[in-house]
């Protein structure tokens, strides 16, 4: 949920950290991501969402590449519990 504000809100299981907020614990009520927010996708176990400013940020499992980032092979992570901007080919 993006509030008027532009704060992104997210809450559910939160097992593969797809809720952003920095840990893996459930959320039965909204918890706040940090930055502001101009829209944001869902996937089943990962969230991207774009800031204001244009920049493009997704958090969760990696599994298949989801994040738009590095796989685990290429640099030791296969989840992101919190934001992380993905850089765009230019």
């Amino acid at each position: 949920v993006i509030d008027d504000d532009d704060a992104l809100h997210c809450f559910g299981a939160n097992t593969y950290g797809e809720l952003g907020v920095g840990d893996r614990e459930p959320r039965l009520r909204p918890a706040r991501v940090e930055g502001t927010w101009i829209d944001v996708a869902l996937g089943e176990r990962h969230a991207c969402a774009i800031r204001i400013g244009g920049a493009l940020y997704c958090w969760g499992s990696n599994a298949d590449g989801r994040l738009g980032h590095p796989t685990a092979a290429d640099e030791g992570f296969d989840e992101s519990l919190v934001p992380r901007r993905v850089v765009l080919p230019e």
